[in-house]
């Protein structure tokens, strides 16, 4: 009515030639004003509308509503939002812009209008939170999780890990409202599984099973990893016991340790439902393993690889990445950049310079590379492109980036590390062989000079025999036979009868005595030995046995000739 007065009355005071201009200030007027109450009636009750649910299921990600406080009338239906700011609950709880972990109890509402096609039919809400929650339906208490109070010391988050809870879509109207408190002085970790405030996931029941199915998949893939690198460990840690110069592979052994035991962790743990604080401590134990401890070793080890002197580059990346994990707590928002991206660029940066001087070692650097920058991308799609637990191409995709960045660091060094040991293995067998044959040289030589010693001592034998042989001859026989011939010269006629027996006692032994020395002479070198060698010698000793009546041998070989008797 004022408006038109309004009007009327610029009507009297211009000239008629200006009614047209009028007219058209009318209708403009008129839409402003009608756009203007459809805005406040938007704004008072923004409403999230369903017309379908498709396979993957719709992540509730707009239409929240959040308030500060407590009121047991925040959950009636009717109640006023229109007030409240707006929120996105499917986030990290320290990246909430309206900083909800410093309010002890604040509530979330949202409205759900559905197609006519949904109603009366079940649904199913999967629920991702990590906080202690009351949700209530049209006003109605559904589910608690967790303890709620406003203390803050007495407050028990839970961790809801895609939890199914059912609806009767008898209308087509349906608002949801959170009571929700924050449980504070845990280790918040800001990396994958992230914790998240509060999200919520329309499916139907034929769909909602998928992420149970993803869930068994995932822990079936852990378990293999982790055994994967159990095996790795056992191996890299008998290599170590078999050649402990090479200590890398005590290092690589220990880090392929920890990431197992953070695979084992997260398999059974940290992808389940249960109370918010032991998953915390967890996650952050996982962390520490996957991450500071994995990272920090893995680095020793392929540094020992390429050198063994320890320059001030190497202690500073060694202390950092293994305090890196203390970063995450002190700055959550950019704690991955110093407790991840960091590290991997200065290893990456230190690994390259390494390699560019010892060739053969390239598959290292490769390996790193591709492990670091699968991991990088994982790490953006997790934090920036996936806000919700949607069974989706991409949550398959993200399985896959960090199942290949957690396997194809360790896999590289294992690789080149077998390599080195098959390289040392076949030097060693080389080096082997080069020695047996060096020893069998040597054993032949030894017994060339052992035959030449024999002979040279045959030869000495026989010269010293030969000396003796003729002094006894020349000297000692001469003598004998000068004597013997004096003896002879005596007349034996002149003697009486002692004499005489005396006489022929001293020829007889004088004779004895020459034949002796004449055989002793002999028998040092027979002179068929010198003449006609060591055979003909040994005949005509033979002979002169055979021509005894007292001795008889059984056989008789012929000499150089072999005779077996079996």
């Amino acid at each position: 009515m004022e408006l038109g007065k309004l009007i009327q009355n610029r009507m009297k005071e211009h000239p008629p030639s200006s009614l047209s201009l009028y007219k058209s200030m009318k209708k403009l007027l008129t839409f402003i004003l009608l756009t203007s109450i459809s805005l406040c009636s938007w704004a008072q009750k923004e409403v999230f509308r369903i017309d379908s649910i498709p396979s993957k299921g719709i992540l509730l990600d707009k239409g929240w509503k959040w308030h500060a406080g407590d009121n047991p009338d925040f959950a009636k239906p009717d109640f006023d939002d229109s007030k409240w700011e707006n929120i996105d609950p499917n986030t990290d709880i320290y990246n909430i812009p309206q900083k909800v972990y410093n309010q002890s109890v604040s509530w979330l509402r949202i409205h759900l209008e559905f197609d006519s096609s949904l109603v009366n039919k079940l649904i199913v809400f999967q629920i991702n939170q990590n906080i202690a929650s009351e949700i209530y339906y049209n006003g109605n208490l559904i589910k608690t999780y967790g303890k709620i109070s406003n203390n803050f010391d007495k407050i028990i988050a839970f961790r809801a890990f895609c939890e199914a809870i059912e609806y009767q879509c008898n209308t087509n109207k349906l608002v949801i409202s959170i009571r929700f408190s924050i449980e504070k002085k845990l280790p918040y970790v800001n990396n994958p599984p992230i914790l998240k405030c509060f999200s919520l996931v329309v499916n139907t029941p034929i769909h909602a099973p998928k992420f149970a199915v993803f869930s068994k998949r995932y822990e079936k893939i852990t378990a293999l990893e982790a055994g994967i690198f159990f095996i790795l460990a056992l191996l890299h840690f008998r290599f170590y016991m078999i050649y402990k110069k090479q200590k890398a592979n005590i290092y690589i052994s220990v880090a392929v340790v920890a990431i197992c035991l953070g695979q084992i962790i997260s398999t059974n743990f940290l992808y389940e439902s249960g109370f918010l604080k032991p998953i915390a401590y967890l996650t952050f134990m996982t962390f520490i393993l996957r991450n500071s401890i994995y990272i920090t070793f893995a680095y020793v080890a392929v540094y020992t690889i390429h050198t063994n002197k320890f320059k001030p580059s190497f202690w500073f990346i060694t202390i950092y990445t293994s305090l890196s994990s203390i970063f995450i707590l002190f700055f959550h928002k950019i704690g991955v950049i110093f407790t991840l991206i960091f590290p991997l660029l200065f290893i990456t940066v230190e690994i390259l310079k390494l390699t560019n001087r010892i060739k053969g070692k390239i598959i290292l650097s490769v390996g790193l590379i591709t492990s670091s920058i699968l991991y990088l991308i994982y790490l953006i799609m997790v934090f920036n492109q996936f806000k919700g637990i949607q069974i989706t191409e991409n949550f398959y995709l993200l399985d896959l980036l960090f199942h290949l960045s957690v396997l194809i660091f360790p896999i590289a060094i294992s690789i080149y590390l077998s390599n080195e040991y098959a390289g040392t293995s076949l030097k060693l067998e080389n080096r082997l062989v080069e020695l047996r044959k060096l020893s069998q040289e040597k054993q032949e030589a030894l017994q060339k000079q052992n035959a030449e010693l024999q002979a040279a001592l045959l030869q000495g034998q026989t010269i010293e025999r030969k000396r003796v042989a003729a002094d006894l001859h020349d000297s000692l026989g001469s003598t004998m036979s000068s004597l013997i011939y004096t003896v002879n010269a005596i007349d034996i006629q002149k003697l009486d009868d002692d004499e005489k027996n005396v006489y022929q006692n001293l020829k007889q032994m004088l004779d004895t005595a020459y034949n002796e020395i004449r055989l002793l002479s002999h028998n040092l070198l027979p002179e068929e030995f010198e003449k006609q060698g060591l055979a003909e010698a040994l005949k005509h000793f033979v002979r002169k046995i055979n021509q005894s009546h007292s001795i008889r041998p059984l056989n008789r070989p012929k000499i150089g000739t072999a005779t077996t008797q079996n």
